[in-house]
């Protein structure tokens, strides 16, 4: 008996699926460092065997990759000459991994990171296998060695007690 719309599946199926998330950091020394989160997820019932997640970062005067790394030991990353290269040997059915990138920029601008996941097994879902995402880096200026974004020398902070006396005087008078 055969009904009609029904599919069946023969074989094993793999389903790799990628995010990228990013976050610039405050300018500090003329620069502003952005670090990534890559996360690989196995969406199938099978494991997924030499999962490699393959970054391509432009090469650009102003940008440094500055760091990479695996969540955990089984993973690692190396540079490549047009991005990033991590490998696992394998990744269990319905799990994930991260790897993390970290980039420094030395002036404003935009550059687009794109990513791809792939393992041993054929995916027929690939569209979800691939992100692209832009950064766009606003300003390096304005940066201190205190981390905040005010420009000159550091300090101040403190307030001596005629200047507390100062300000809490005309809310002391609007109370009565």
């Amino acid at each position: 008996v055969t009904y009609e719309g029904e599919v069946t599946i023969r074989g094993n199926v793999l389903d790799l699926a990628l995010d990228i998330q990013f976050k610039n950091g405050d300018p500090q020394n003329a620069s502003v460092q952005t670090t990534f989160t890559v996360t690989v997820l196995n969406k199938s019932a099978q494991n997924a065997n030499n999962v490699v997640l393959t970054l391509k970062i432009p090469a650009l005067p102003w940008l440094n990759v500055t760091s990479l790394g695996a969540e955990d030991s089984s993973g690692s990353c190396t540079r490549t000459t047009d991005g990033v290269t991590c490998t696992r040997p394998s990744l269990a059915a319905f799990q994930s991994t991260n790897f993390f990138v970290a980039t420094l920029a030395t002036q404003a601008g935009a550059f687009a990171v794109d990513g791809d996941a792939e393992s041993d097994a054929a995916d027929n879902f690939r569209p979800d296998n691939q992100k692209s995402v832009t950064i766009t880096i606003p300003t390096v200026s304005g940066s201190s060695t205190s981390g905040n974004n005010f420009g000159g020398t550091s300090g101040g902070g403190a307030a001596d007690v005629l200047s507390l006396t100062a300000l809490l005087i005309p809310t002391l008078r609007r109370r009565r």
